[in-house]
């Protein structure tokens, strides 16, 4: 069993290669409507994904930090770039570097619950 990407595991599943049970986020992708969520297939909640996002180093003028934001929002929202995205399997999402910067926090927390509740430690 593999949690991967579909820009990886959609050339093995159209080969036949291997079998897909679920999508890892709480909504369908629009890649494959038909596949389940985990949470559709009983583990009510679930919900792990990977995500690409832009940072800049601490310090940056709000001002750049505002023009780069633009940009990207801009990018993303250009009908090509949203369907070279969904065709990857991605979800273009854009927000504010707050509202960004409160993704990562939220990312933080639940990824350190995740490793206090394996018990995995560092060697």
């Amino acid at each position: 069993m593999i949690f991967g990407s579909f820009p990886a595991t959609l050339p093995l599943y159209e080969a036949r290669k291997i079998r897909m049970l679920a999508v890892s986020t709480l909504k369908r992708t629009s890649v494959m409507p038909s596949l389940p969520t985990v949470d559709e297939s009983g583990v009510p909640g679930y919900e792990r994904y990977g995500w690409y996002g832009v940072i800049a180093p601490a310090g940056v003028n709000k001002d750049v930090i505002g023009k780069l934001n633009a940009g990207i929002i801009k990018v993303v929202g250009m009908p090509d770039m949203r369907d070279l995205f969904v065709r990857q399997g991605l979800d273009p999402q854009t927000n504010t570097p707050e509202q960004f910067a409160a993704f990562i926090h939220s990312e933080l927390v639940q990824t350190a619950k995740l490793i206090k509740a394996s018990g995995a430690q560092a060697n």
